[in-house]
């Protein structure tokens, strides 16, 4: 496999010169650009990137953490993500964590080692007080990782007024109420709080039902959906 000195030597040039031209770090005349091009067509030369890369401390690629990739809201999310990140010119690197601490903590340490130039956090399993250690560029999805992390969320009080509301509205009296477990505080958690306040003034006690993880609930969900549909 040719490399950088096979270049130097075919193009008749310094490896220094072919260093400068591959990393855009210097001048190189127009004629001596044609030579090394040539002879990198020539030798079939393709430049180290990783190597690139970590002299730069920059990648193109942007670590995505979702808890279970099966899971059909991430799995959409994911592939919004990629796509937006595609058109920016960045690629993406699909951390699926399965809620595993040491597994999150790896990740974030691809930060750290310039593997990746930043994280999207769709999900977080350790303590706030790990991601406050990394000052890089990191966003969270839905979830309060410290005050220096930007958060992308909804307005989860109204969203959880809005499904009362819906739900009052069409008389219903026997619900079932999804939620997943309260390990840790997270911004959703309003949503189910004001729904369940709701509920409360009007007298009416859902049955709430504890999701622990998995994608049964979606298939449950779906379901019962259709046979809301068929009676309506």
């Amino acid at each position: 496999m040719a490399g950088i000195k096979d270049v130097a030597k075919m193009a008749g040039v310094g490896v220094g010169t072919v260093s400068r031209m591959l990393n855009d770090s210097g001048y190189v005349s127009l004629d001596t650009r044609a030579k090394i091009e040539a002879a990198m067509k020539e030798l079939n030369y393709t430049p180290n990137e990783l190597a690139r890369n970590l002299y730069y401390k920059k990648s193109g690629i942007i670590a995505v953490l979702v808890p279970n990739v099966s899971n059909p809201f991430f799995a959409e999310f994911v592939d919004c993500v990629e796509e937006e990140l595609r058109k920016a010119g960045f690629k993406i690197m699909l951390c699926n964590t399965l809620k595993d601490v040491k597994a999150e903590a790896e990740y974030l340490d691809l930060l750290n080692r310039h593997i990746v130039d930043g994280i999207i956090a769709g999900m977080s399993s350790l303590d706030e007080s790990e991601y406050s250690k990394i000052h890089k560029p990191i966003v969270a999805l839905d979830r309060y990782l410290g005050e220096e992390i930007p958060v992308v969320t909804v307005d989860h009080k109204m969203g959880g007024r809005l499904a009362a509301e819906v739900l009052l509205r069409n008389g219903c009296k026997r619900i079932l109420h999804f939620r997943s477990t309260a390990e840790k505080e997270s911004l959703y958690h309003d949503r189910h709080a004001e729904f369940q306040k709701i509920m409360d003034e009007q007298g009416i006690e859902p049955i709430v039902m504890i999701w622990t993880g998995g994608v049964w609930i979606f298939s449950i969900i779906i379901r019962l959906q259709k046979k809301l549909l068929k009676k309506n």
